[in-house]
């Protein structure tokens, strides 16, 4: 039996918006076409659909949901934790980084061990620096205290990147650098820690790198896939130059994933672009790194 998307929207109580939002960004569904370009649902869609709405219920994140719904993980069976079990694990973390208790704070990240490095990433490290940096806006935080809990993140992610085995010789190879003047790096490193967690070859240039010797790099040794994070905000730097720069790689070159705060500011200068893709987190880019996967094999 196939049902019309208004049809899935009152069966599932999911709004018809956000069906097509999970259909172009995780690939949860893959409805057909009626000849008036209708989109038809099956039984299977609609089931993936109650069950992502299910997970999302129990604390799961709607990428970390499409991720198991797309390979049929059962939750029990999935690697890590949900978000609220995560949190219980952040929040100390976080208070021992704040006090600048080293000590500490090491004892809680050797509790991380069995922890997906995808999952401390997104589940742990990155939401710490996004709160600390809500808490030095609102100057609940020192910006002494910030540093400190930056240089933390910055170790903790580039131990997990080092102590990472190398990818089998025919595995795909990403490239990371951040643009020219952003000092910004630790979502950048952390992409590369998931990379790697996932057999990646991970080249990783860090921040500040002008786009000229990128692009000279690229042609020389074109990776799989070119990672780049945009972070500060708009008037700080020509953002349309920047991304018609990247656009101009990718047309000859390996798609370009790009994340940051700022990215998602110029989200529809970079849809302009075939070959751009934004993604807010790893666990968002993971039907375009997939894919890739897919190919290389």
């Amino acid at each position: 039996m196939s049902y019309r998307i208004s049809s899935v929207s009152s069966l599932t109580g999911i709004k018809t918006s956000t069906l097509r939002a999970w259909e172009r960004r995780y690939g949860v569904t893959q409805p057909q076409r009626t000849e008036g370009g209708y989109r038809l649902y099956s039984e299977k869609d609609v089931a993936r659909l109650v069950r992502i709405k299910h997970l999302l219920e129990k604390g799961f994140k709607v990428s970390e949901a499409a991720e198991l719904v797309r390979k049929d993980i059962p939750e029990l069976e999935a690697q890590g934790e949900s978000d609220a079990d995560l949190r219980e694990v952040r929040e100390p973390l976080l208070e021992a980084l704040l006090q600048m208790d080293r000590a500490e704070a090491m004892r809680q990240a050797a509790g991380l061990a069995t922890v997906p490095v995808s999952r401390q990433v997104e589940g742990i490290f990155l939401p710490i620096m996004r709160e600390v940096g809500n808490l030095w806006e609102c100057g609940e935080a020192t910006i002494c205290e910030e540093h400190f809990v930056s240089n933390f993140v910055r170790e903790r992610l580039g131990e997990m990147l080092g102590g990472l085995k190398a990818g089998a010789k025919d595995s795909p190879d990403a490239l990371l650098a951040g643009p020219p003047g952003e000092r910004h790096e630790l979502g950048l490193l952390g992409i590369a820690a998931c990379l790697g967690e996932r057999a990646w070859h991970v080249t990783y240039l860090g921040p500040d790198v002008p786009v000229d010797s990128l692009a000279a790099l690229v042609r020389e040794r074109p990776p799989t896939l070119l990672c780049t994070s945009m972070v500060r905000p708009n008037g700080e730097m020509d953002w349309r130059r920047f991304v018609s720069e990247l656009g101009a790689i990718s047309r000859s070159g390996p798609p370009v994933l790009i994340g940051g705060a700022a990215a998602e500011q110029q989200s529809e200068l970079i849809a302009e672009h075939e070959n751009l893709f934004r993604a807010a987190s790893f666990s968002e880019a993971l039907p375009l790194i997939e894919r890739l996967e897919k190919a290389a094999a």
